[in-house]
């Protein structure tokens, strides 16, 4: 937990800190940063335990980043998701047992040409569930990492 509060202070001070660099190349990347906010849903998948395998339900997440140039096609940044409770698709497990996920991170992207992009993200993800949930061993959050590619559409990202 002690690492969590030390991640979350280090991506809160990045956020916040382009003020204090006024006169500087440091407060224009910054203040040409640019925030990003979105939806997700969440195809079903499963969560492995020691005990078995559980088949996970659908579900959404919201997201909100950070992102700001650092130079030429590379870009910074940082985001968090909130996974909105869902729970498992197994008869044994009742159905108000639930847990999410709430991945705190960095990230790197890297635009390619004609609006593409690659993007990596790292950091740590928590891990939560109701009083229900049954999943075995111990509910702590873990690394978190991931990757993707996209395409910008100017119309939709005005």
């Amino acid at each position: 937990m002690k690492r969590l509060g030390i991640l979350v202070l280090v991506l809160s001070l990045l956020l916040v800190s382009g003020s204090a660099f006024a006169q500087n190349d440091m407060a224009k990347m910054f203040r040409s940063g640019e925030f990003f906010v979105g939806a997700n849903y969440d195809m079903g998948g499963s969560l492995k335990t020691p005990d078995k395998p559980y088949n996970t339900k659908a579900g959404f997440s919201i997201t909100g980043e950070y992102v700001m140039p650092f130079r030429d096609e590379v870009s910074f940044g940082a985001g968090i998701t909130y996974q909105l409770p869902r729970g498992l698709d197994d008869p044994d497990v009742p159905d108000s047992a639930e847990f999410n996920f709430i991945p705190l991170y960095g990230l790197v992207k890297y635009d390619l040409e004609k609006g593409a992009y690659v993007v990596g993200h790292l950091g740590y993800n928590l891990f939560k569930s109701n009083e229900d949930f049954v999943g075995a061993g111990e509910l702590s959050g873990g690394l978190y990492y991931g990757a993707g590619v996209g395409i910008n559409l100017s119309q939709f990202n005005n």
